[in-house]
């Protein structure tokens, strides 16, 4: 789930329908925030900048100020 890039990207369900969640997805999602797995995303692919972009127009989540910051310098 690492390898995920947001958040609400790297929440599964167990065969028992249990939720796994290890990087608080589901509370982003309830406060519609888009935030990176981890600091890296967007360095391992700059492209994750767009798909936050757009993530975030699409659903209308706020890009995590942290995430907004890490991303400024890509754009």
């Amino acid at each position: 789930m690492v390898r995920r890039d947001f958040t609400v990207n790297a929440i599964a369900k167990d065969e028992d329908g249990n939720y796994i969640d290890p990087f608080k997805g589901q509370f982003d999602i309830v406060q519609r925030v888009l935030r990176a797995v981890r600091p890296e995303t967007f360095i391992e692919d700059p492209l994750r900048v767009l798909r936050a972009c757009q993530f975030s127009a699409r659903f209308e989540f706020e890009i995590a100020k942290e995430q907004s910051e890490l991303s400024n310098s890509f754009v």
